[in-house]
């Protein structure tokens, strides 16, 4: 007989954790009662081997009102808040093994819904984790579970829309509402996909070294171009992942594109603006993060932290009205900071000056955007340092979107944020360019990849 162990047997990360947490409960609160808010897995077995040792499950609110004392434990689908409150109004002891993931999508909602954003989840509305999460939205939630929901979906054109998923929802759902293009070689791609487990997985492969439309792509590629290149040249370049996937998004086959994990930022970046180039009126392009720090409200954009190493007053401009849109993308209503080591005249150089022209160029023109400098962070960051400082800006004390004056400074403060200040580092997103085409930071792990291709899916969708 023989034996297959399968490499994605067992528990997930969060179930693992729940259980593991009930189990240690038992051992550390001897001569108490242990509950669980719903079954902690869907297991039998594992359910029956609690009850053994004592744990009992409750089902339902009804049945935690008449609670009065012991040790009840989340389970890591999650709950709404309520039950939280009600927990802590019966001084009974809460153990939360929510799963990290779920609860972080609780934040996300809670803080975008009282922000006032319209709140969608894509899941099924009666499994207990999305239960969990509508019960974090302080205003109505819409849930999306098939296609013919997508259709029925009308988003308030007013406001802003948050989306979350349910993490347990099957990606072939997403099969159905996207269709990701991996290019490479099917063999290698499709071994690559079997190792980690995705079978089945439902996306196009394209290998460039044997694309039936490379002799079109080919001229039109030297079109393009307009005299820079041949079709020898075209022949080299377009084998390059790179130029192909660009090339691709130039004759609308693919929306966007996300590189940079094996690839330096020039090899992604140079066939973008040979290729797809900048929009009107913008002479570079800039690369910008997103920084999320959990459980706060800070949502900050940072920008240029990975393109032009000394950009002049009106490039700086450029960046700065570029980062005032994609924050608007993301739901944050932008405030710029053109930061400098000088704050409103504090210091004299050279330097300086280039900021506060900068900030006259970009108030020019976009008088429409709220946009100050030159700020150091502090002033720019801290209300009762603008106060000091800056008394009269519109901007200090209150900007959640920083351009820095160099490359330099911008690589260094967003990787400070992220190392010591605990900030999520999303990105980074390129800005500036007619259609989509973001840059990975090489050793991106599979979270960085993911989120950098929902973000160019929504630039592609707000292009």
């Amino acid at each position: 007989m023989e034996i297959k162990v399968a490499k994605t047997a067992g528990f997930c990360f969060g179930v693992k954790r729940a259980v593991e947490t009930v189990y240690d409960q038992v051992e550390k609160e001897k001569g108490k009662q242990i509950y669980t808010y719903g079954p902690i897995i869907h297991n039998d077995e594992v359910v029956k081997d609690m009850q053994k040792r004592g744990v009992k499950v409750i089902q339902t609110e009804e049945e935690l009102e008449n609670l009065e004392n012991g040790v009840v434990i989340i389970r890591s689908h999650g709950v709404p808040k309520r039950i939280y409150d009600k927990l802590a109004e019966k001084n009974i002891t809460c153990v939360d093994a929510t799963c990290p993931f779920v609860k972080k999508i609780h934040n996300i909602v809670k803080r975008e819904s009282e922000a006032g954003s319209q709140i969608v989840i894509i899941g099924n509305n009666e499994h207990p984790e999305v239960e969990g999460i509508k019960g974090w939205s302080t205003s109505p939630v819409t849930v999306i579970q098939t296609m013919e929901d997508v259709n029925n979906f009308e988003p308030d054109r007013s406001g802003k829309v948050c989306v979350v998923s349910q993490t347990t929802f099957n990606y072939k759902k997403f099969e159905e509402l996207v269709d990701p293009i991996i290019l490479g070689d099917p063999t290698e791609v499709h071994k690559i996909l079997n190792d980690l487990g995705f079978v089945d997985f439902n996306c196009t492969i394209i290998n460039p070294e044997t694309y039936e439309g490379f002799e079109e792509m080919k001229e039109k590629f030297v079109e393009v171009r307009k005299g820079k290149a041949t079709i020898e040249d075209a022949d080299k370049l377009l084998r390059d992942v790179n130029y192909f996937g660009v090339m691709l998004v130039k004759l609308g086959l693919a929306d966007g594109m996300v590189s940079g994990a094996i690839h330096s930022t020039a090899d992604t970046v140079r066939p973008a603006l040979q290729i797809i180039k900048t929009k009107p009126g913008i002479s570079c392009t800039s690369g910008v993060f997103l920084m999320n720090r959990e459980d706060t409200n800070h949502r900050l954009m940072f920008a240029d932290c990975a393109i032009n190493i000394e950009p002049n007053s009106q490039e700086l401009a450029e960046i700065a009205i570029n980062t005032a849109e994609t924050a608007k993308v993301f739901g944050i209503d932008p405030k710029v900071a053109m930061l400098s080591f000088s704050t409103k005249g504090s210091a004299k150089s050279p330097k300086v000056d280039r900021v506060v022209q900068a900030t006259n160029i970009a108030k020019e023109m976009r008088p429409d955007l709220a946009i100050d400098g030159e700020l150091q962070f502090d002033a720019a960051f801290v209300p009762a340092t603008a106060a000091i400082k800056a008394p009269d800006s519109d901007v200090a004390g209150q900007a959640n979107v920083f351009v820095f004056p160099c490359l330099q400074a911008g690589n260094i403060g967003y990787k400070i944020a992220q190392r010591l200040g605990m900030f999520e580092a999303i990105g980074p997103i390129l800005q500036g360019l007619n259609k989509p085409v973001n840059d990975l930071s090489r050793g991106a792990s599979a979270e960085d990849i993911y989120n950098l291709a929902i973000i160019t899916a929504a630039q592609a969708l707000n292009n």
